[in-house]
């Protein structure tokens, strides 16, 4: 990728997120270590077939900030969210985007620190989209004031309509369900006010639970502006990805954890007309990463089989085919991080990371696929 070598003097670069509007436009987004070992996001932009030199994303003026997430799509429309101090010393979340190729100032995520309990831990942000400039919507976590010594976060979702930030909300229906650890993961939007967002609940104490009781998932839909009470697959699943090519036709991926010894395979979940499907378990694959779909029932995802190499899979008329290695990968230490198809089009772009035979640094690579 170029430019990520120049800023990548750490190690550990990867693509993590890629979005097209059409075949000669692309930007692509991802993370790299720089020289003081402090993690860093770059930004780079494909026009023509031809990728420019990836940048770094700016951190926001406020005191000790973070950058958490950052999304864009082509164009100069970007969103990113971290965490920062406020003048009082406690943790607050903020979030900002990119309108045009230009930052605006970032703001503090509205009515979060009230809903999260001051010493309790810091609030959270970890996933913000825009389905159009000025109109995004981001989520993540809060948390309560324990009723026991056990600790107790729960899932937000903020929305953005017009330029301007509503209120932080507690994700309906969270609550009668979760048990200890909540929040809400990755959010999308196709179109304003009409968003899909995914995340985790325990729904056990947690004094008696281990790794798969403790990290079920769900999934809810955002319709003209009002979020669904959360709808719960009951699987035992890490969401890692989700996109939905049309309001109520979504795709989720992640990790299946199965058996007594906590096995891990792919999973696909999807939605057609509002109604999800029965999962399909992939297990070949140690999880699935990433998604993207053309138009509904046209799709691709990938991530990382059990040999520890890179995977992609299609989904042609609503139909997933088999997992495979895309051409000039490393058939060991590989992994694919992000998926883009642009809408109508029969081609698909892939980002990830591969580590070279010897080498303790990986490196992002981009692939393509047509037909």
């Amino acid at each position: 990728m170029p430019g990520t070598a120049t800023l990548n003097k750490g190690g550990n670069a990867q693509v993590g997120q890629v979005s097209c509007a059409r075949t000669s436009v692309c930007v692509a987004v991802g993370t790299y270590t720089n020289k003081a070992g402090s993690g860093q996001w770059f930004t780079v932009t494909e026009r023509n077939g031809r990728w420019g030199t990836a940048t770094q994303v700016p951190y926001p003026t406020l005191n000790q900030a973070s950058i958490s997430t950052v999304w864009c799509a082509p164009g100069g429309l970007c969103a990113a969210a971290g965490t920062f101090t406020d003048s009082a010393g406690a943790s607050d979340a903020w979030v900002r985007t990119e309108v045009k190729g230009r930052w605006q100032p970032a703001l503090a995520v509205p009515g979060l620190a009230a809903l999260n309990a001051v010493g309790n831990g810091a609030p959270g942000v970890s996933s913000v989209v825009c389905a159009s400039a000025g109109n995004c919507a981001a989520g993540g976590l809060f948390n309560e004031s324990p009723t026991t010594n056990l600790p107790v976060s729960e899932a937000f979702v903020v929305t953005q309509t017009n330029g301007t930030w509503g209120s932080a909300e507690e994700m309906p229906g969270i609550q009668t369900v979760n048990q200890g650890q909540a929040g809400t993961s990755l959010v999308t939007c196709p179109s304003a006010g009409n968003c899909f967002a995914g995340g985790y609940y325990a729904p056990v104490n947690m004094d008696f639970c281990d790794v798969t009781n403790c990290r079920w998932a769900f999934v809810v839909n955002e319709r003209h502006g009002k979020w669904d009470n959360v709808n719960l697959p009951n699987e035992f699943i890490v969401l890692s990805a989700l996109t939905c090519p049309a309001t109520g036709d979504c795709v989720a991926v992640g990790q299946f954890i199965y058996g007594p010894n906590a096995d891990t395979a792919g999973e696909l979940l999807s939605e057609t007309n509002d109604r999800w499907a029965t999962p399909q378990i992939l297990y070949s694959v140690s999880g699935a990463s990433s998604v993207s779909c053309a138009s509904p029932g046209y799709c691709a995802a990938g991530g990382q089989n059990v040999a520890g190499s890179a995977f992609v899979i299609s989904q042609w008329h609503g139909t997933w085919g088999k997992a495979v290695t895309p051409a000039g990968i490393l058939d060991r230490y590989s992994s694919i991080t992000a998926m883009a198809c642009p809408p109508k089009i029969t081609l698909c772009i892939a980002g990830g990371n591969e580590t070279p035979a010897g080498s303790i640094r990986s490196q992002p690579f981009i692939v393509s696929q047509t037909g």
